[in-house]
């Protein structure tokens, strides 16, 4: 499943390039561990995986406010995480 692929690769380069938080990356690593419990969520984990890509530690604090910040990114985990337990 190249989704999760792109998810670890994306989320790897935005922790050495662009400070990406821990507290973030600790629910990632329960969603790679784990493939075959979130391989449903193929939407929400590409989703997931954009939002990676375009996350900022600033973002919308500047003049066109266009990056993800980490509540965007929480959030979506949050959906993951919420809708596997039903």
């Amino acid at each position: 499943m190249d989704f999760f692929r792109d998810l670890e690769k994306q989320t790897r380069i935005a922790q050495k390039e662009r400070d990406f938080p821990d507290f973030l990356t600790c629910h990632i690593e329960t969603i790679l561990q784990k493939p075959e419990e979130y391989a449903h969520k193929e939407d929400e984990i590409i989703l997931l995986t954009e939002q990676i890509a375009l996350y900022e530690t600033y973002a919308q604090t500047g003049y066109l406010g266009r990056g993800m910040t980490a509540g965007n990114i929480k959030e979506t985990l949050k959906t993951i995480f919420e809708v596997n337990k039903l």
